[in-house]
């Protein structure tokens, strides 16, 4: 997305623009999306923290001061939601006798693991569409960033200009982008 004008978007969704809030959102939801999603206590709290932030925003945007920046503003709405959430399990699990660092821990294990499952499909994805790659593909693919050879050396070695290099760089990491996002969307279906 283009860079926003933060005051004026700001000003538009103080007078009531429902567009306004609505580019507000398209423009930091990534942003508060992943915040919450390595710090909530659960995935689906995640979910229901960031969807909450962007209705806290809203109820609060009268408190924004020209200047400021919007992400961090949104993002320290984020942490505040973050911590009454963990506030919240902690409180229900005090009454269980639950420690704190227990929940924590396991919190994180429970991240690392899904991150670590989601790298390895990744890497399993990227290694079946490395195989569907045309062998002259593969070969410059995996010569820079395999072997890592630069475009230049590349293109000494292709007998091609550097930019012809380039752009075969950038048609092959678009066509494997695709490839393994294609892989993980059957892959999720199943």
């Amino acid at each position: 997305m283009s860079e926003i004008d933060s005051d004026d978007l700001v000003r538009r969704i103080k007078a009531g623009d429902r567009d306004a809030f609505a580019t507000l959102i398209e423009a930091h939801q990534d942003t508060i999306r992943s915040f919450t999603a390595i710090w909530a206590p659960s995935r689906d709290e995640a979910d229901d923290i960031a969807q909450e932030v962007f209705l806290a925003a809203l109820r609060s945007i009268h408190t924004f001061e020209p200047g400021r920046d919007l992400k961090l503003w949104l993002l320290g709405i984020a942490r505040n939601l973050t911590r009454g959430a963990w506030r919240r399990v902690t409180k229900s699990a005090g009454a269980a006798g639950e420690k704190l660092s227990e929940i924590l821990e396991r919190h994180a294990v429970s991240v690392f693991t899904e991150r670590q499952q989601q790298a390895d499909s990744r890497r399993e994805a990227l290694q079946q569409c490395l195989n569907t790659l045309p062998a002259n593909s593969k070969s410059i693919f995996v010569q820079y960033f395999g072997e890592e050879k630069s475009s230049g050396e590349l293109a000494g070695v292709l007998k091609t200009t550097e930019n012809t290099v380039r752009a075969s760089l950038s048609r092959i990491r678009k066509s494997l982008r695709e490839c393994i996002e294609r892989r993980l969307a059957l892959e999720g279906a199943q």
